[in-house]
């Protein structure tokens, strides 16, 4: 896919918001007018961007600390571990989930949903997020150009100069 605009990520990053907004809303947030964001949704369209809405309807979750990735939500830990998240509708369910999950060290379960957001810009991240490691600690971004942003601002703050 080719490189987006900057009006194209911004669009992008209001539409994450709310998929749902109208052109009409959208062209005001960007200060363009309506017949261009028309147009800047159908080319977005034709590059093959996809708008999508993921929703997750299981009420119940659970954390399991292992040494793999066992699940289809997982996230690497600051020691090497990782975080699997397993979502169900029963706990029944979730106690079977569960126990395909081996090596598992501590499991945490409750009602409401984990969010990882990026450390850029604050969005929160649905797929895999993207990692930058600065010393022992870990930063998480949605995308590549916060994952840019984060790496130019640990350069400034660092004195350094990225090519």
């Amino acid at each position: 896919m080719e490189k987006l605009t900057d009006l194209e990520f911004r669009a992008l990053e209001i539409l994450r918001e709310d998929s749902r907004i109208s052109v009409t809303e959208l062209s005001k947030r960007l200060n363009i007018s309506r017949s261009t964001a028309t147009r800047l949704l159908r080319n977005l369209k034709r590059r093959g961007v996809k708008f999508t809405i993921k929703f997750q309807n299981e009420p119940f979750i659970a954390f399991a600390i292992s040494e793999s990735c066992q699940s289809d939500e997982c996230y690497k830990l600051l020691d090497g571990r990782f975080i699997n998240m397993i979502r169900a509708n029963t706990l029944e369910d979730l106690e079977n989930k569960l126990k395909n999950v081996k090596e598992k060290d501590l499991v945490f379960i409750g009602k409401s949903s984990f969010v990882v957001k990026c450390d850029y810009c604050g969005k929160e991240i649905y797929d895999n997020p993207l990692t930058y490691k600065v010393g022992r600690k870990t930063y998480y971004a949605c995308c590549n150009s916060c994952l840019s942003g984060l790496k130019e601002k640990f350069a400034r703050n660092n004195g350094l100069h990225l090519h």
